[in-house]
């Protein structure tokens, strides 16, 4: 049975899962689901996929939730070119250490507070709140400018992409939908951003529209003062 993923394509976890099939070239079924719509509170994904989370795969028998460790399937089932989850144990460490650290340090939330619950769920997001989440990702960007991409390397773990570079880069780019570029006021980060867009060539672009399209329609317009 090929690999099936479930997926929504404004979700930055589904986009590094969607990036990773592409440039790979792994032959997959795409499930197209809107957490906006409620489609992951529906019985027939619960029933398969208890968390409730999207991206969330399907193949031979095996239900996999959780984004790390999807990606890690893939590239060991698949047997993808070493680069994106090295077998070198201290390359490899350090990949794992990106990915422990990535859901508690750039994924704070600050997205989802700032334009998902007022504008979709129309809870207003108090004052304190979003100094506290702004705060989180202020420390957030310092940390990949600072520390994960502090080196002369070209990617987060070295010298070449790896799935921790492709999980980042979907989060960093989420706040493109509110019309602010993060990056922008960190050179290291920018470059990076840039790089990795370069490398992903046209699988990015492809992943990318429905970002684009959203950002045009000034959707989730914000201005977060970083």
């Amino acid at each position: 049975m090929s690999l099936k993923l479930y997926f929504d394509p404004l979700s930055p976890l589904c986009r590094s899962v969607q990036i990773l099939l592409g440039k790979a070239g792994v032959e997959h079924e795409a499930v197209e689901l809107q957490i906006i719509r409620g489609d992951l509170k529906q019985d027939n994904f619960l029933s398969k996929f208890p968390i409730g989370l999207v991206p969330t795969v399907e193949e031979g028998g095996l239900l996999l939730a959780e984004c790390s460790a999807i990606l890690k399937y893939i590239c060991e089932q698949y047997k993808l070119d070493d680069h994106w989850y090295p077998s070198d144990l201290r390359v490899r460490a350090k990949v794992d250490e990106y990915l422990s650290w990535h859901t508690g340090g750039i994924r704070c939330k600050c997205f989802y507070w700032a334009t998902i619950a007022p504008i979709v769920f129309k809870k207003d997001t108090s004052a304190e709140k979003m100094e506290e989440v702004t705060a989180n990702l202020k420390s957030a960007l310092g940390l990949l400018e600072t520390y994960f991409l502090s080196g002369e390397d070209p990617f987060i773990c070295g010298q070449e992409i790896s799935i921790a570079d492709i999980l980042c880069l979907g989060e960093v780019t989420q706040y493109w939908m509110t019309g602010d570029k993060l990056e922008d006021g960190y050179p290291k980060l920018k470059a990076w951003v840039e790089r990795c867009q370069q490398y992903l060539g046209d699988v990015f672009e492809r992943v990318y529209e429905p970002i684009y399209k959203v950002t045009k329609d000034g959707v989730f317009k914000y201005n977060f003062n970083l």
